[in-house]
């Protein structure tokens, strides 16, 4: 008879659902554990996994041996979800899911992404399908909280100036009309005013300080130069370095 997960662990069980994955260190800094988090974290990874609710992969395929951890089909189905969120990640969503769980779980302040039904519920006038969810609630230095939209700079040093392109055309796909289909016009509509209003940015997580700096001085550039200029928040997640280029095996 299969032993089924403690509330402890159903919330352990919930974090990897929401992020798609999770290794020790970032389980510990969502404080579900207290005390010894990194230690305690470690085992209940590894008993998860021992007891069939959690799988591991490859987290650099090739070089380093360290392994993440993802939902089993079987906790797929004791959380309710399909059985797609069980399977490894391929190379591209394994390096954007690392880098956005790094940094809201391990950084300060703790972010939680949303979950597709949690961004349904909460934000029901913008929804429709076919959106990519990655959100979470960003609240700023002047208190104010805002909608924020987790993309991932996986290309290295350079082309930040696509990057912020990237971001324009992103809002252009989801507020200009003409691009949408009738039906959806309304969520559009609401969504435009949310950004009219500064109710929404994007984080952009990169992986150098210097990319983060050029991003920062071509948006001051367009801004003075009255450019079109997304709302867009830059941050270091210093470890996202290794995930696009991992080390040579020793």
């Amino acid at each position: 008879m299969v032993k089924q997960p403690s509330e402890e662990d159903r919330v352990v069980l919930e974090h990897v659902f929401r992020y798609r994955l999770t290794l020790p260190q970032i389980l510990a800094g969502t404080g579900i554990f207290s005390g010894e988090g990194d230690h305690q974290a470690q085992e209940t990874l590894e008993r998860l996994g021992c007891d069939g609710w959690l799988s591991s992969a490859e987290l650099y395929p090739g070089h380093r041996p360290e392994q993440y951890y993802h939902l089993s089909e079987r906790a797929a189905k004791f959380l309710g979800q399909d059985a797609i969120v069980a399977q490894p990640l391929k190379h591209d969503s394994r390096v954007e899911c690392f880098a956005i769980a790094t940094f809201c779980c391990c950084g300060k302040p703790f972010r939680e992404l949303m979950t597709k039904e949690e961004f349904k519920s909460t934000f029901a006038k913008l929804w429709y399908p076919g959106q990519p969810i990655r959100h979470y609630l960003d609240k700023g230095d002047d208190g104010t909280v805002r909608l924020a939209f987790l993309k991932v700079d996986t290309a290295g040093t350079g082309r930040w100036d696509r990057l912020i392109d990237s971001c324009s055309h992103f809002l252009r796909q989801r507020t200009d009309e003409s691009r949408i289909a009738k039906e959806h016009r309304p969520h559009a509509r609401e969504f435009a005013r949310f950004v009219e209003r500064d109710q929404f940015r994007f984080t952009v997580l990169t992986a150098l300080p210097e990319k983060k700096r050029a991003i920062e001085l071509e948006l001051a550039r367009r801004t003075l130069s009255r450019e079109p200029v997304p709302p867009i928040t830059v941050h270091v997640v210093p470890e996202l370095f290794e995930a696009i280029f991992p080390a040579p095996q020793m």
